[in-house]
């Protein structure tokens, strides 16, 4: 979207409070420290807490302010600065669900790689569109197109969501239209653009060409490359101060996990799904921020009457896809039922095997 004010006119409004409402709403105990980071810092860059060096003008990313002017920072600060409350708050809730869901399937330290890697890929694949339209159409005002905000992520963690949750051949529902749901994202797009005539239309665009360089292309190579860098250095640090055994919760079974460093709250593996190696698959670097990789096989599968929540809708649930406090409570309570049954049945054996005492 284009800036429309600048970083002076910041104030605490109407939007900044509904998204602090969302986050109490679901609980800040119950989101994973990557996606509440995120979420804090672009809030805390917009009300003026973080004071950077650069104006919010000096964010937005253009061919002509990046690869004409040089001036190559915006590449990365463009994506984290927001034009105005609103559009802050619908990024911010939108990208509230994807990451709560992602970053528990993934691990908080690749998913933290994964958002440097979009940002970063969705600024250049942006310079690169806007730039091939300039040449083709033989129109300098794409050139001159100055896009900010995180959309562009969203559209690629939009992607990855649907590759990892929604079965084939199943709709889903945009703005009261039932829309296949590999399709789902593309319709938005083409939503957006007409609804929302400040909205950047090649930046979005290019937020799903990196989605889609990452499920079937080189991004998601060069994730598990750098999560593999990173995770040598934790693991010396780790195996220099053991933190010893840590305990996860896998749906349907107990016990005690051992390993190394341990992987908080937030490092329980998810279903198997995904490209090899990818978020899901059990491959290199799909573990916890700190710990080795989770023993996947438990987690939460997703909920299969949920429709992914494309657009700024928010999902009627409070947490992750499946992550139901009653379901819980009933599988704990139904293996204490089974682990007393067997007890009972074990002492009635032993019972009818033994002699009975004298009468006194």
């Amino acid at each position: 979207m284009q800036p429309r004010r600048g970083r002076g006119q910041s104030q605490l409004g109407l939007g900044v409070i509904m998204l602090a409402s969302q986050l109490l709403n679901v609980g800040l105990d119950r989101i994973p420290p990557v996606t509440l980071a995120t979420i804090a810092a672009q809030v805390a860059l917009f009300l003026n807490i973080i004071r950077p060096p650069w104006h919010r003008y000096d964010a937005c990313i253009s061919v002509l302010t990046v690869l004409r002017q040089g001036d190559y920072k915006r590449i990365l600060i463009s994506t984290f600065e927001h034009a105005d409350e609103w559009h802050l708050y619908y990024n911010m809730v939108s990208f509230l669900w994807k990451g709560m869901r992602l970053e528990q399937r993934m691990g908080s330290r690749r998913f933290a790689i994964l958002l440097a890697v979009f940002s970063v890929s969705c600024s250049m694949t942006y310079l690169a569109l806007a730039k091939t339209a300039t040449d083709f159409f033989h129109d300098g005002s794409y050139s001159r197109q100055c896009a900010i905000g995180f959309s562009g992520v969203i559209f690629a963690l939009k992607v990855l969501t649907h590759q990892l949750e929604s079965a084939p051949g199943t709709w889903t529902y945009l703005s009261g239209l039932a829309v296949p749901a590999r399709w789902a994202v593309w319709a938005e797009l083409v939503l957006i653009h007409i609804l929302v005539p400040g909205a950047s239309f090649i930046g979005h665009l290019a937020g799903i060409l990196v989605g889609l360089a990452y499920t079937y292309g080189p991004l998601e190579y060069a994730v598990s490359c750098l999560d593999k860098i990173i995770a040598v250095p934790l693991a010396r640090a780790g195996s220099a101060h053991p933190r010893g055994a840590s305990y996860t919760y896998h749906s349907g079974s107990t016990g005690r996990r051992s390993g190394g460093g341990g992987g908080g709250s937030w490092s329980a593996g998810g279903p198997r799904s995904g490209p090899a190696g990818g978020p899901g698959s059990g491959g290199p670097g799909s573990g916890g921020f700190w710990g080795a990789a989770p023993e996947y096989g438990g987690g939460y599968p997703p909920r299969p009457s949920a429709p992914p929540d494309y657009g700024w809708s928010v999902p009627p649930h409070d947490g992750p896809a499946g992550a139901d406090d009653g379901d819980e409570d009933a599988a704990l309570a139904e293996a204490i039922r089974r682990s007393r049954q067997t007890y009972s049945e074990e002492s009635a054996a032993r019972r009818r095997f033994e002699p009975s005492a004298p009468p006194l």
